[in-house]
């Protein structure tokens, strides 16, 4: 495992990270940060984080995260991808640790969840996990197998994305929330100037409300 010391001398030299801020290096490793695009598994949804300052991770939700620092490795270094305790402990964020294989170049994808009950925010260059690098014993000979022309994972997210039936959509979803809560409205006003008494009034909302809800949760799953 390389040390801070060991990250400095083999940059430029086996190992490149872009852009490099030498306040993200920690003892055994490097603090990579929130990039510029984010994509939500649930809601099937992308993030532009170029302008927004802050990304909310909801309840339960997983968040699929580009970092903001490119790395290349020769194939003489591997590296891991490590939750960062601070986040896991304040705000219930974690993700699988995962393998940078040798060879690899480019942003890394990161997949987080949020455990908490509770939504979590995060910010654009916040760092948000710890890239931990290792030099070979003997250079790698192996290469990750790729199949030729295949697309980018964050490509095939939005894809997976555009091939969701509409009412999986997120913004079905929302349509439908607020044509439910017109309806119940609607029908309750009704009833109201019709003279139904104010207890049946209350069961049929109540009844009403609780279907939209069971439909709502149906399609949300």
């Amino acid at each position: 495992m390389l040390s801070d010391t060991d990250i400095k001398k083999h940059l430029g030299n086996g190992l490149h990270i872009e852009p490099f801020d030498e306040s993200c290096l920690s003892p055994i490793g490097y603090d990579f940060r929130v990039g510029e695009w984010a994509f939500s598994l649930r809601k099937r949804k992308e993030y532009d984080l170029k302008s927004p300052d802050r990304l909310i991770v909801e309840a339960g939700e997983t968040m699929v995260i580009r970092t903001l620092e490119s790395m290349s490795l020769s194939n003489e270094f591997g590296a891991t991808v490590h939750s960062m305790v601070s986040l896991l402990t304040e705000g219930g964020i974690s993700h699988i640790s995962t393998t940078v294989d040798p060879g690899h170049k480019g942003h890394l994808l990161i997949q987080f969840h949020n455990q908490s009950v509770e939504p979590v925010i995060l910010t654009p260059k916040q760092p948000f996990c710890t890239v931990c690098f290792y030099r070979m014993d003997s250079p790698a000979t192996m290469r990750t197998p790729h199949k030729d022309g295949r697309l980018p994972l964050e490509h095939r997210l939005i894809e997976s994305a555009q091939r969701l039936p509409f009412y999986r959509r997120a913004s079905f979803r929302r349509g439908f929330a607020g044509v439910s809560i017109v309806v119940v409205g609607g029908i309750a006003i009704w009833q109201f100037a019709s003279g139904v008494d104010p207890t049946t009034i209350g069961a049929t909302a109540s009844m009403l409300g609780l279907v939209c809800y069971i439909v709502f949760n149906l399609l949300r799953d």
